[in-house]
Order: C-alpha cells, then sequence, then structure tokens
C-alpha cells in the first residue's frame, strides 16, 4: 500500500516538474514582452496593455524569488488576470497569489 502511495506521489511530482519547466519558458517569454513594451514605450507615448493573461504556479513562484523581472511591470498594466487562482487557493496557495496581486497593485 505504501508503496503505491510513494509511486502515486512520486508521478504527481513529475508531472508538477514538467509543468514548472513549461512555466518557466512563459515567464521567459513574458520578461521578453515586457522588455519589448519599455523598448517600444521609449520611442513613443506611453502604450498601456489592455488585458495580460498569466497563468501557473511558477508565476507566483518567480515573483516571490525574481522579483527584479517585473521591477515597474504594473505600470503596463490596466487589468491582471490570474487563471485558475480558485485552484490555487484550493492547494493553500492563497497568500502566494495575494503575493502576486500586491505587487501589482499599482502605488496611489
Amino acid at each position: 500500500m505504501k508503496m503505491k502511495l510513494v509511486a502515486k506521489l512520486s508521478e504527481k511530482v513529475h508531472r508538477l516538474q514538467n509543468e514548472l519547466d513549461t512555466a518557466n519558458n512563459k515567464i521567459n517569454t513574458l520578461y521578453e514582452e515586457v522588455q519589448e513594451l519599455r523598448e517600444r514605450d521609449a520611442k513613443r507615448e506611453a502604450e498601456i496593455v489592455d488585458v495580460y493573461r498569466l497563468q501557473t504556479l511558477r508565476m507566483i513562484h518567480e515573483v516571490g524569488i525574481n522579483s527584479r523581472y517585473f521591477d515597474g511591470i504594473e505600470a503596463l498594466f490596466r487589468y491582471l488576470t490570474l487563471d485558475e487562482v480558485d485552484k490555487l487557493v484550493d492547494l493553500g496557495f492563497e497568500n502566494d497569489a495575494n503575493e502576486v496581486l500586491d505587487h501589482f497593485k499599482k502605488p496611489g
């Protein structure tokens, strides 16, 4: 019985690692897109993104570990949507999700 539980847990951990690896690529893509927006902004008037959809637990992890990726990013956004945040809350990541939302709050 314990071996079956260990096997299931191992499988879930492996699957999560694959999702995180994929998510890391998405974070890098987001960072590149933000850099492009900043460069474009330097050439003409400020342009605000109306909606940008972010998903993945890796996003939460990256904001906590590497917030330098997102320095000043809140100025580019009017709305932030975290996809499937209800599932993150159910899994015990409510504080982490709030940390992301707090990071994107506009000052004032």
